[in-house]
């Protein structure tokens, strides 16, 4: 049991976070859509749109088609602008929950630059492959030079609106890494500087509040906590048996499995992730509210 003003604070919290990743989602799919337009555009605009495209012009038509994909960067540059910031996010909430119990360091853990880059640039990098695989088909399948512009960014059924749930997907993913990582360097930083070494490291703990999709694992994670150098668990028969119970699908899960158990020691767990992890000690749940 978590004395209530925890419980408050991180309600405040996931309130935050959510609202943080549901701003990403948001802006990551405008520009998904601006890019979509344009590249649509693009290619009505090169040629006729009845004329069919011979096989041997396909490396003409994916080199116009790479030069239009360049408003992707949009999209890109949102998945670094709030992988950064959810970095900012899970360490500032950290210090928070910290400083409710103990004195807390005043400074913060480093930014790890590579986190945006990599994430972001796979994102576009599959979104360019999408791209590129249904102009190949397109052209290979004889179609005119209007539907294979359709089949690869019209509006519905097209490599780049189906990316739609790719984006979501990797932007959900990135905040909730970013998020976390930051959240325990700034446990380790707060261990590092000997603030309440008394008491002993600190541990982790998973909270739950907001994973609005609420994959088994979630339910089996909740509340769960591991110390500073151990695993988070759950079974695989009870993520199976809690799935059962929701009849939902137990899978997709992201950590992997040894001696029959989900391990890992950072979330996400699973897609779409929004659970956190926070600091905690044991003597902490015997502070009043």
């Amino acid at each position: 049991m978590l004395p209530a003003a925890l419980e408050r604070d991180l309600e405040r919290q996931a309130d935050r976070y959510d609202a943080l990743v549901s701003r990403a989602d948001a802006e990551a799919l405008a520009a998904l859509e601006d890019a979509r337009r344009d590249v649509l555009v693009a290619l009505l605009a090169a040629v006729p749109a009845d004329a069919r495209p011979e096989r041997e012009s396909l490396s003409v038509a994916l080199l116009l088609l790479a030069r239009s994909l360049s408003g992707l960067s949009r999209v890109e540059d949102v998945a670094r602008r709030y992988a950064r910031q959810a970095w900012d996010r899970g360490a500032a909430d950290t210090a928070e929950v910290i400083r409710r119990f103990e004195p807390v360091i005043d400074r913060r853990v480093p930014w790890p630059d590579v986190l945006d880059v990599a994430t972001a640039a796979a994102l576009v990098s599959y979104l360019r492959q999408r791209a590129e695989a249904a102009m190949r088909l397109a052209v290979v399948r004889g179609d005119t030079w209007g539907n294979v512009a359709q089949s690869v960014a019209g509006e519905r059924r097209s490599a780049l609106a189906e990316g739609r749930g790719a984006v979501v997907r990797s932007i959900e993913e990135t905040t909730s890494v970013g998020y976390n990582l930051a959240a325990q360097a700034e446990i380790g930083a707060h261990d590092a500087s000997g603030v309440g070494a008394a008491a002993g490291r600190l541990s982790r703990m998973v909270v739950e509040l907001r994973d609005r999709r609420n994959h088994p694992i979630s339910r089996v994670l909740d509340r769960q906590v591991a110390g500073p150098d151990e695993d988070f668990v759950a079974s695989v028969a009870s993520v199976e048996a809690v799935a059962k119970s929701m009849r939902r699908s137990a899978g997709a899960v992201f950590w992997p499995v040894r001696d029959g158990a989900y391990r890992g020691r950072n979330l996400p767990a699973h897609p779409y992730e929004r659970g956190r992890i926070i600091p905690w000690r044991a003597s902490w749940a015997q502070v009043s509210a």
